[in-house]
């Protein structure tokens, strides 16, 4: 399980000492396991912060995120990167593939990355499980866009996270491919038995998940409804 609790994270200060607020997240949100949680809200709202801080890219000034019982406020830096390691997967906006590297060489990177060894079969049985079973020596900078996002999928799954993030993952795609990437999150979060956090301004997948927390200027509102049909 985790929970977050006002969370407020401050810009650095400029050279001429001017800094703000990136983020003031006042109120809670518990996340249990195998639960999905949409942030949703416009550009510069803070979703994307709090989704960084959820997963412990980011140190919050005020407030604390426990997770499995672990305080981060409590953790060194080592500390949390090991439990971000272990724990957590990334779907960035920004897919971060390696160019030169093949599909396959690209999803062992999470392995390799995290200091475990790379389990061929299981890299192929991602690819595979994304749709891409014919790709594996295919080099990165190659593939079509859908398909650099489906490797950073298969990717984001290579080590068995128990919580998985996903930044504006459908925000450049027309209906049918948001359908398609949101199917895929969906399924692969099922089947590694994890949690799902998607940050957003696509209010056309807002109706998939039961938990929403919607996110503006000086407002957050939080909808816990019944499971959504994804």
């Amino acid at each position: 399980m985790l929970t977050v609790t006002n969370i407020r994270v401050d810009a650095p200060r400029t050279a001429a000492g001017k800094g703000g607020c990136m983020l003031d997240f006042t109120g809670s949100l518990t996340l249990e396991k195998g639960a999905h949680c949409l942030l949703i809200g416009p550009s510069g709202c803070g979703k994307t912060t709090l989704m960084a801080v959820m997963g412990g890219l980011m140190r919050a000034q005020r407030g604390d995120v426990v997770f499995d019982g672990a305080s981060y406020a409590g953790l060194s830096a080592r500390a949390l990167d090991a439990l971000r390691v272990r724990a957590f997967s990334f779907v960035f906006q920004r897919l971060h593939l390696i160019g030169h590297l093949t599909a396959a060489q690209n999803v062992a990177l999470a392995a390799s990355g995290a200091g475990l060894r790379a389990d061929e079969a299981r890299v192929a049985a991602l690819l595979e499980a994304v749709g891409l079973a014919g790709k594996h020596n295919q080099k990165a900078q190659s593939l079509s866009q859908g398909e650099a996002q489906r490797v950073a999928i298969a990717r984001a799954m290579m080590n068995n996270p128990q919580v998985i993030f996903a930044d504006e993952p459908t925000s450049a795609l027309d209906d049918r491919h948001t359908d398609i990437v949101m199917d895929l999150l969906f399924s692969m979060a099922l089947a590694q038995g994890a949690s799902l956090v998607v940050a957003t301004h696509d209010a056309r997948i807002k109706n998939r998940f039961s938990h929403v927390v919607e996110m503006g200027q000086n407002k957050m509102e939080q909808d816990k409804g019944q499971e959504a049909p994804q």
